[in-house]
């Protein structure tokens, strides 16, 4: 039996904070991003690849399935920590492994993190303007592609999490209909209104005695490498827990509006309780985008409308032109009239001869006649 607890879930929505928090508990080993994810995935598309392996399928297949399990099994529990009694092992990568730990584990434990996404989208497009020197992994210079590429379904860091949260609801006796608890969805929000109600029911699904934390002495028990994504997404805890920024102001109306349609199934899904306050806080984003005569537009520099806008540019195109030098004039040569060419005259041609004989316009131009005459 495995000791080891999954973590995994979106980024942004505080996986490095509860693996630490976990962490705090004297019984319980915490990992930062771990290789173990990757590596099983490795495994089993190495196994399934391998000719020499498959042959042998055809002849002793649940022989050698049975010893496929065992070693992969042997693989994962070789990374535990015997001193623990629980193992935490934390990476997104986790979640697209689900069918993989539930044949391996039936009887698996997983931690999956959520947050509302227009706060995880928030969180990171503020960390890239802090870091705008460094470009981005994917999505470039421009805002709309840099959300583009972060909920992209397949390679995006959001975006590919977000799609394996939708297959789990496909994958048999994993959420409905099953009598043990494989997944506990902990959302990131409910963590910061109630720390140590969260973390009370956490520590009973991992399987540990309840542990009252001081969450403003947290120690930092993983370290992780930033660079690797290039400083986008930071894993420096707070000594202190408390709660991220909520104000969407500073974010591009139209990217939140598109996330929040988009993503309605997850809002359903995850957060029924807080729709109707993401609704009204979108019609007041709405409202500011838009405006209404009675209270126009809010821009972040606060300072002009665009009629506001417009007058000024107008203004300053007049004044730059009103202080630009002008060009000397020069007089415009007036234009002498052509004088009319002389009509050539004419040419009077001569009379055509043929055999000393003259052609004239009256006279017949049969040649045999002339030769008669």
């Amino acid at each position: 039996m495995s000791n080891t607890v999954f973590l995994t879930g979106l980024p942004r929505s505080g996986s490095t904070l509860i693996a630490n928090l976990l962490g705090n508990h004297p019984d319980i080993h915490a990992t930062p991003s771990s290789p173990l994810a990757h590596i099983v995935g490795n495994i089993r598309e190495t196994y399934s690849s391998d000719q020499f392996f498959m042959s042998q399928l055809d002849h002793n297949y649940d022989y050698l399935y049975k010893k496929l399990r065992k070693s992969t099994k042997a693989y994962i529990e070789a990374w535990q920590d015997e001193d623990a009694q629980v193992t935490i092992d934390k990476n997104r990568g986790w979640l697209h492994q689900i069918e993989v730990i539930k044949e391996l584990y039936p009887e698996f434990k997983m931690i999956v993190t959520l947050r509302d996404l227009r706060h995880v989208y928030a969180s990171m497009e503020r960390r890239h303007r802090k870091t705008a020197l460094i470009a981005p992994l994917g999505g470039g210079n421009f805002v709309d592609s840099r959300a583009a590429a972060f909920f992209d379904g397949d390679s995006g860091i959001c975006g590919s999490a977000l799609s394996a949260l939708q297959n789990l609801r496909d994958v048999p006796n994993v959420i409905a209909g099953t009598d043990k608890q494989h997944l506990f969805f902990l959302r990131y929000e409910d963590l910061m209104a109630n720390p140590q109600e969260v973390m009370s029911s956490l520590f009973n699904f991992v399987g540990v005695k309840d542990c009252k934390l001081d969450f403003d002495n947290i120690k930092q028990v993983t370290q992780e490498s930033d660079s690797h994504y290039r400083f986008k997404y930071m894993h420096k805890i707070k000594s202190n827990l408390s709660p991220a920024n909520q104000d969407l102001s500073d974010i591009t109306p139209s990217v939140i509006n598109e996330i929040a349609g988009r993503y309605s199934w997850y809002y359903r899904t995850y957060y029924p309780d807080a729709i109707q306050a993401v609704e009204e806080q979108q019609a007041q984003l709405n409202a500011q985008e838009i405006g209404t005569e009675e209270n126009p537009p809010k821009y972040q520099n606060d300072q002009y409308n665009p009629d506001e806008l417009t007058s000024l540019i107008d203004a300053g195109a007049r004044q730059v032109g009103a202080e630009m030098p002008k060009a000397e004039e020069t007089p415009k040569k007036k234009k002498t009239p052509r004088k009319k060419s002389a009509k050539k005259t004419a040419k009077k041609k001569s009379p055509r001869k043929v055999n000393d004989a003259v052609v004239t316009k009256e006279e017949p131009r049969d040649v045999e006649q002339l030769k008669a005459r």
